[in-house]
């Protein structure tokens, strides 16, 4: 047997102590619930906006992202850079994947709808005028992964 043998027992406890006050608490549909308010709020904001074609909002409810479309001839990460912008000088940092906690209150989740609404509201203006990437305050956003030549 490998490493201290108390170590196994108090890992064990550790685990079950989790898994009981996860079940006290309702951890599991509270996420959900939470998950759900953010993601059907977000759906409703870019519906809203008209954005539905270039926006959306995937994923189950405690894990869901947002995914951008070419806006006309602007590539998507420059309209998710302009988002990104928008939402991160309001205060909110955000790479577009929500990953909802039992510490996230309603009153969380409508911030960052509040949030969001305003830099929907940028980068929808910014659509029709067809000056997404004027509107940037740095340089857009790049690929992680990018072909090895």
């Amino acid at each position: 047997h490998l490493g201290y043998p108390g170590a196994y027992r108090e890992g064990l406890a550790a685990v079950k102590a989790t898994i009981t006050e996860m079940r006290e608490k309702n951890v599991i549909a509270y996420l959900w619930e939470v998950g759900e308010r953010l993601r059907a709020g977000l759906s409703r904001l870019i519906s809203d906006y008209g954005m539905q074609k270039y926006v959306e909002c995937v994923g189950l409810p405690p894990r869901t992202f947002m995914v951008f479309h070419d806006i006309g001839n602007t590539p998507a990460l420059i309209a998710k850079s302009l988002f990104q912008q928008e939402i991160i000088k309001r205060g909110v940092l955000s790479i577009g994947v929500h990953l909802v906690s039992f510490s996230h209150t309603t009153d969380d989740i409508e911030y960052t709808l509040g949030i969001y609404q305003e830099a929907l509201d940028i980068l929808a203006k910014a659509a029709d005028e067809g000056n997404i990437e004027q509107k940037l305050e740095g340089s857009p956003i790049s690929p992680v992964l990018r072909p090895v030549t």
